[in-house]
């Protein structure tokens, strides 16, 4: 698919896109072309294809928005889009097409669009694309009779690293206050591995094996399925405190996260790392939620820190139980 030739306000997804108006950040881990349908002056127009490239935004349509309901189609190879049934013209080059009616006969194509509600008087829009894209789901890989070695288990989690280790791939994801390593050790089923490339710290994924061996705070699983899961509201969460902020009381002070292991830093130095996760309670409470669960290596205790906001560049959150107010700002 070509880049439309007068995109304009492509930027980095940290610093957001440059330019006011409707704007499409891809927080995937692959490129999408994206297309746009709105109404103006008593007629449909449908725009398309701006190219977004992973952790990149574009701003597809500039200035104050005119209207409340705006219309967005995302494609990636794979990858499958949750269009909300709306239809437009399209064409598979660039275009800039008037008229939303008799596509076929007029030489086009019939594209399927999402419906997005930017609010009654907003004057700009993000829309992420992860929340509206995900990997196609794959045919079953052959199959691995669970029990094989260790006790068969099945979890929701999210996606953690890989690295390289003695020659072979060593991934890890946090499920159940646990950080569970697998081994691409020839014992895994078929495509375990297929997507552990595609999926950023934080990713929600499904994991299907045997638990081989279990220690304080993580275990080792033999692998026979891994796939992504739809993003909850805790995983946007946990997806938006990514990174690096600082203290606003205490400018010494900072968290660093990359997935869903948090350092505690003071003048640059870590004093502290811990595992977290995102829930909607913590221990005995209920209310006041969503809840940051830290836990350290070891420590059966979880520490809680409710109401828990990402709010652009501040995040806010309170210690529980004595209340502290604990406030950081972006510092990457």
């Amino acid at each position: 698919m070509r880049l439309r030739a007068f995109a304009i306000g492509i930027g980095v997804i940290a610093a957001g896109p440059s330019v006011a108006g409707l704007a499409v950040c891809n927080d995937t881990t692959v490129l999408h072309s994206v297309a746009i349908g709105y109404k103006s002056d008593g007629d449909w127009f449908s725009q398309g294809w701006w190219n977004i490239e992973p952790d990149q935004c574009a701003t597809v349509l500039a200035g104050d928005l005119a209207n409340r309901y705006y219309y967005l189609l995302a494609k990636a190879d794979a990858w499958e889009f949750d269009h909300g049934g709306v239809g437009f013209c399209i064409l598979n080059d660039v275009f800039d097409i008037t008229g939303d009616q008799d596509c076929e006969g007029r030489g086009y194509a019939r594209g399927q669009f999402l419906e997005l509600d930017t609010g009654k008087s907003a004057k700009d829009h993000v829309t992420y694309i992860a929340a509206v894209s995900r990997p196609e789901k794959q045919s079953e890989p052959a199959f691995v009779p669970p029990g094989v070695y260790g006790e068969p288990y099945s979890a929701a989690g999210n996606f953690q690293s890989c690295s390289v280790e003695s020659g072979q791939r060593v991934c890890s994801l946090f499920a159940e206050g646990f950080q569970i390593f697998f081994r691409e050790d020839g014992r895994e089923g078929e495509g375990a591995f297929d997507f552990v490339d595609r999926f950023r710290p934080g990713s929600p994924v499904i994991v299907h094996g045997d638990l081989e061996s279990v220690y304080d705070r993580s275990a080792d699983l033999v692998p026979y399925k891994l796939f992504a899961r739809g993003w909850e509201e805790e995983d946007e969460v946990l997806r938006d405190m990514q990174g690096k902020w600082q203290s606003r009381d205490d400018a010494a002070a900072g968290l660093t996260l990359e997935g869903s292991l948090l350092d505690h830093t003071y003048d640059g130095q870590v004093v502290d790392s811990v595992s977290i996760r995102v829930s909607s309670t913590c221990n005995d409470y209920t209310e006041g939620g969503p809840y940051l669960i830290m836990q350290a290596g070891g420590d059966p205790e979880a520490t809680c820190y409710g109401d828990l906001q990402v709010d652009g560049p501040f995040l806010d959150m309170v210690y529980l139980p004595r209340g502290n107010i604990l406030r950081y700002q972006r510092a990457d």
